[in-house]
């Protein structure tokens, strides 16, 4: 199975220049729980996920609340409560992940699942040259392994789902999670900068 038979295309995109507030009304509107960020002009920057914007408004458990927000070097500094209403309107870019890892739409799903396994993520930007065209979550693979339609013909116990292998035993965990047994080199990560 590729990655066009399960990916999304219509794609919720957040552009670089809202606020932090923007996005999260973006996110919410459209029912997704991350969506990528891009320049103008479409192209793909970073990612944005309701993680990184609860991790900013998020409490830590101590005597009062403190929210943080991610400096331009990637360092998270702690504001006071009173300075909340100035996260909600830091620019996306300061929360977001500067990092799109991306497949392409002929890749196979097997690709794809391996990515957001190494990087764990949950999401997977799908790009045709640096044109944003769909996107992958860790969801949609699994409501295709839910469903029965996945089979890799490649691992032990060919013609069976991937649900099934892993009852039978047929795929290994040697401490370091299952073995995927990838054949080729995950896709570039370059993305331009705003």
């Amino acid at each position: 199975m590729q990655v066009k038979d399960l990916m999304a295309t219509d794609v919720v995109a957040i552009p670089i220049t809202a606020t932090v507030t923007e996005a999260a009304e973006i996110l919410r509107a459209a029912g997704v729980s991350g969506a990528p960020v891009v320049a103008q002009g479409g192209t793909p920057v970073g990612v944005i996920s309701i993680a990184d914007l609860a991790f900013g408004w998020g409490q830590a458990e101590a005597e009062r609340q403190r929210v943080f927000y991610r400096t331009p070097t990637g360092e998270y500094v702690p504001m006071a409560a009173d300075e909340t209403s100035k996260f909600a309107e830091c620019p996306v870019r300061s929360v977001m992940m500067p990092l799109v890892f991306s497949v392409r739409e002929d890749d196979s799903i097997r690709t794809a699942a391996a990515l957001m396994a190494i990087e764990r993520i949950h999401r997977v930007i799908v790009l045709e040259g640096t044109r944003l065209i769909g996107i992958l979550s860790a969801w949609d693979i699994a409501a295709a392994v839910a469903r029965g339609e996945l089979v890799d013909p490649f691992e032990a116990g060919a013609g069976k789902t991937v649900a099934q292998r892993a009852r039978a035993g047929l795929l290994k965990d040697e401490g370091d999670g299952l073995k995927l047994g990838l054949t080729r080199e995950m896709p570039s990560t370059d993305a331009d900068t705003p």
